[in-house]
């Protein structure tokens, strides 16, 4: 694990956020705090202590619009916004605002081409089918797919367990079939699939299972003021159903040894920061 001036990452995080916050304002754009920002919120009124980054989430017509509006209203000079279109050797289906003239290097991406500054979360949510079957079948999918482009784009895992190891073995032989370009295309093409209908559930393409990733609409529609640091944003009004969802009694803090950054960091550098 790498030592760092995590009060430095959390004010640089927290500028970063303010900046998306200040575009969605500016052009009607509705945002949400999701996963560890809106439990930090909820809990610790701001970050959790030992948290590396921030996530927010936005429905899929937001989302487009959001990085529509970035091309202009973007503080170009500090931000830059990576998604899978723009960055040949990025492979994540969300978008990243990053910060420039800074390092923020990930055991997962070490041997990817893509960049590799501070950043914070960008998640786009779609809609899921009704049917429990639809759904797996609908969840199947994306996963296979995101594990083939992962494995293209060169990403560790560092995969545990026999079952684990033979997925990421045939992964990177069968995504030796495609090109990034249509890997990209196909995994996007299966989140949007259903969102020309209007469905009670939507979901994300993050670090979660794809059931805990479903949420319900109103958890991203129903929003209030959360108060996170010395400002706010916006959260789900039901954050105890919210966060109860994807972490059962969330109040509870994890065990010490439990307490760690996510993305594995292997090297940090603020640069003029």
């Amino acid at each position: 694990m790498v030592e760092y001036d995590a009060q430095k990452l959390h004010s640089l995080e927290l500028d970063m956020a303010l900046e998306v916050k200040r575009i969605c304002e500016l052009k009607n754009i509705t945002y949400f705090l999701i996963a560890g920002s809106l439990l930090g919120a909820v809990r610790h009124k701001g970050f959790i202590p030992w948290d590396d980054d921030i996530d927010i989430g936005m429905l899929r017509s937001d989302y487009e619009r959001f990085l529509d509006a970035c091309k202009t209203e973007l503080d170009s000079e500090k931000y830059f916004i990576q998604t899978m279109q723009n960055d040949d050797g990025y492979g994540h289906s969300f978008g990243k605002l990053r910060l420039k003239g800074t390092v923020f290097l990930e055991s997962m991406t070490e041997s990817a081409s893509e960049h590799h500054e501070i950043f914070l979360d960008i998640f786009p949510f779609d809609n899921v089918p009704e049917g429990k079957l639809a759904r797996k079948i609908h969840g199947k999918s994306i996963y296979i797919k995101k594990h083939l482009l992962w494995s293209k784009m060169g990403y560790d895992t560092k995969p545990t367990g026999k079952s684990q190891k033979l997925l990421y073995g045939a992964s990177g032989i069968l995504s030796k079939l495609f090109t990034k370009k249509g890997l990209k295309k196909s995994l996007e093409k299966s989140l949007k699939k259903y969102n020309s209908k209007l469905t009670s559930c939507v979901v994300t393409n993050g670090s979660y299972r794809y059931e805990k990733e479903t949420l319900k609409r109103e958890w991203t529609q129903d929003l209030v003021e959360h108060k996170f640091e010395n400002t706010t944003f916006m959260g789900a009004k039901d954050y105890d159903g919210y966060l109860t969802h994807l972490y059962g009694d969330y109040m509870q803090l994890p065990p010490e040894n439990k307490r760690y950054d996510k993305h594995m960091l292997l090297k940090i550098d603020f640069g003029k920061y």
